[in-house]
């Protein structure tokens, strides 16, 4: 009788440790679901990026009625996101709530009621400064302008290309030192009309523009 109320006593012991280990797995990975739509002229493909993917594209898929949504399990937080439409990165036309970070505009969204830590009003357009980016290469099929001010995205800013081979656009920065590349035909190259740069982390340079004083 001894022996069998000591084991029952360990089973329940080891019975109770596993419950409440499920309970705090359970606890430590509470998530809420966040479905992101689009609804607009008929695109080829849509996706979503924010800082609750690391900036990487998630593709949405479209139903019946021709809305896309992407649905993603997420921590409570204040997140920036942007739309990938056809591979163009814009703000989100449904939401009206926007977040700056390194005076970089996205629109946000609150998963779990939190609230953003810092006011998310982005800067004055007097506040910045066109800057054009320019790159010849008269054989290039397509070329694009990658850097902190866009997430370092090869899609967001395409150049336009003129009769004689000259590749350029134009962004409005802040004054600031911005690192770049430009995306050749799908290879990463830094300017070579710049003496400007610093490591990129993979063996290489990138180019630096300096904006303002």
């Amino acid at each position: 009788m001894y022996v069998k109320r000591c084991l029952a006593l360990f089973l329940s012991i080891a019975f109770t440790k596993t419950a409440l280990g499920a309970v705090s797995i359970l606890t430590n990975n509470d998530q809420i679901e966040q479905t992101f739509k689009y609804t607009g002229p008929d695109p080829k493909t849509v996706g979503v990026a924010g800082e609750f993917s690391n900036w990487t594209e998630l593709p949405m898929t479209r139903d019946n009625s021709g809305t896309w949504s992407r649905t993603v399990h997420l921590k409570p937080g204040y997140y920036g996101y942007k739309l990938v439409i056809d591979g163009e990165w814009v703000l989100d036309p449904a939401t009206s709530t926007h977040k700056t970070v390194n005076d970089i505009e996205d629109s946000a969204v609150s998963v779990g009621g939190v609230l953003p830590a810092v006011a998310t009003t982005g800067p004055s357009v007097s506040e910045k400064t066109p800057t054009t980016f320019s790159y010849t290469d008269p054989a290039a099929k397509s070329v694009s302008i990658a850097g902190e001010f866009n997430q370092w995205s090869a899609t967001a800013n395409p150049m336009q290309k003129d009769p004689l081979g000259l590749w350029t656009a134009t962004i409005s920065l802040k004054s600031g030192k911005y690192p770049y590349k430009f995306v050749v035909d799908g290879t990463w190259k830094a300017d070579p009309l710049s003496s400007d740069g610093d490591d990129d982390g993979f063996g290489g340079k990138n180019s630096v523009k300096t904006v303002g004083p």
